[in-house]
């Protein structure tokens, strides 16, 4: 998600002011309009750790996807561009809830390890997409890289049911054991799923 996402990051608002003429002010509500959808994302990564995981991830990153393609299609259309930016904020921040839970639930107990890797690979992804999508921009226009940039989210997006939703032991989980809350609760257990303060106190 982070290399996908670090074309829009890195180049989305020199995409409309070069491409699509726009002015560096209206460039400006790009950013507006990515952080309110982002809010909504809480919520959605909330609702997908209880249902399906998996069809959340593909669902998303297809949404990212299509924001770069919107972006690129159309940069001098100020309202398709700030939709775009709409897109990309709720499916960015989407994600990122999801990759944080799953983290926790795939190392429980380890409260330094499990809601940082999540944070650390994104991180990497977009530093990794960071300069390619730069040569890219060099070589071939920012339609044509974004478009690139744009196929392999798709490619990652049919992918996606190979997502590990929940730790395999775990087998069937209730409803009652998923979502936001029981992933910050589920990080309090060991790997037994006992509590992590009786664990200490045995020791």
């Amino acid at each position: 998600m982070g290399f996908i996402a670090s074309a829009y990051w890195t180049f989305g608002p020199d995409l409309v002011t070069n491409l699509g003429s726009l002015s560096p002010q209206q460039s400006g509500w790009l950013w507006l309009a990515l952080g309110i959808a982002g809010l909504g994302g809480a919520i959605v990564s909330d609702l997908a750790d209880r249902n399906n995981p998996a069809i959340t991830h593909a669902l998303m990153l297809m949404m990212l996807t299509t924001s770069l393609t919107l972006l690129a299609a159309s940069p001098s259309l100020i309202y398709l561009a700030v939709f775009s930016a709409l897109i990309f904020g709720l499916a960015y921040m989407s994600l990122t809830g999801l990759y944080l839970m799953t983290g926790i639930r795939l190392l429980p107990g380890r409260l330094s390890m499990g809601p940082v890797l999540p944070f650390v690979a994104c991180a990497l992804g977009q530093a990794a997409g960071s300069p390619i999508i730069g040569l890219l921009v060099g070589e071939f226009g920012y339609a044509e890289s974004f478009s690139i940039f744009a196929a392999v989210g798709v490619f990652i997006a049919l992918i996606s049911p190979f997502y590990p939703g929940h730790n395999e032991h775990e087998g069937e989980v209730p409803e009652e054991e998923t979502g936001l809350q029981a992933a910050y609760d589920n990080q309090l257990q060991d790997e037994e799923g006992e509590p992590l303060e009786n664990a200490i106190t045995e020791q």
